[in-house]
């Protein structure tokens, strides 16, 4: 997190802009570089020129401003068209101003910018500051522990408290691993599971670094549990894993529970892939609106 940048991309006609009143205090603690993207029609008579003045100037007194870059539209096309000159910097924007069945119905412009930015993304509606209460939801596989990492940098940077959130599914398949998870499902870390030895790392790791870190889990549907949990717990920041690809043909068809949680959230959400596929040249048709 040393070399971190952070791109912020609005849009210019949008009433508010979340991600800048969000993205400016975050950078100011992770002294973090920040890179603006401005996506849409330049015009003078509208209340952006002004709003993004106060914040360069905000960024610049203390150090952290960098380039300001206008692009063209869709939204989602255009953030991807600096995917490849900024891979890995931390991505925040915003879709508060677009309607709820928007979301519902449509989801696209979440979902490409999940499967193709090449770093984390931070969707922000509701701007929650200070962090003082971090959710990470895990599976305990694999493609979690750079979200996990990340998390735990940022509650040692910030001083929040952690908490690892990890849903176990009803039964589907009849087979000795799930009925163990199952069956020890109120004592987890006490099973000789994978998933055990996973949140049995994470908690010595985060008691190492001095986090104040808890295990929770839940059992049932997975998106109705992370759902449920987020709305009692008072989160300031969720952060999800995702094992979407945007070249798989699994995406068309099954839905994904980043996605869902997303559409229904209003927390500040972070994304983080294990993977990141290569970006696509074209992104002139990717939106979809």
């Amino acid at each position: 997190m040393e070399h971190a940048r952070i791109l912020i991309a609005v849009e210019t006609q949008a009433p508010t802009h979340p991600a800048l009143d969000l993205g400016v205090p975050l950078a100011e603690h992770l002294r973090w570089p920040v890179d603006i993207l401005c996506i849409g029609r330049e015009d003078a008579e509208s209340p952006f020129p002004a709003c993004l003045e106060s914040v360069t100037n905000a960024l610049s007194a203390v150090g952290l401003m960098g380039n300001i870059v206008m692009e063209r539209g869709p939204f989602a096309a255009g953030v991807l068209r600096q995917a490849q000159a900024r891979a890995g910097s931390l991505l925040i924007f915003s879709d508060a101003h677009r309607p709820r069945w928007r979301r519902l119905i449509h989801s696209g412009r979440f979902r490409q910018l999940q499967a193709a930015w090449p770093g984390p993304l931070l969707r922000v509606r509701q701007v929650r500051w200070p962090w003082r209460r971090l959710l990470v939801c895990s599976g305990g596989l694999d493609y979690t522990v750079p979200l996990e990492r990340f998390m735990l940098d940022l509650s040692l940077i910030l001083g929040a408290h952690l908490t690892v959130l990890h849903v176990i599914e009803p039964i589907t398949l009849n087979y000795p691993l799930a009925q163990d998870v199952q069956r020890h499902g109120s004592h987890l870390l006490e099973t000789h599971t994978p998933q055990a030895r996973h949140f049995e790392a994470l908690l010595a790791k985060a008691a190492q670094l001095g986090v104040p870190c808890e295990l929770k889990v839940r059992h049932g549907p997975v998106v109705h549990e992370i759902l449920t949990e987020i709305r009692s717990g008072e989160y300031d920041l969720v952060g999800m894993g995702s094992p979407l690809s945007a070249h798989s043909l699994r995406r068309l068809f099954r839905p994904e529970v980043t996605t869902l949680v997303n559409t229904a959230a209003e927390e500040p959400l972070l994304i983080m892939r294990q993977a990141v596929d290569p970006p696509d040249e074209d992104h002139s048709r990717a939106e979809v609106t």
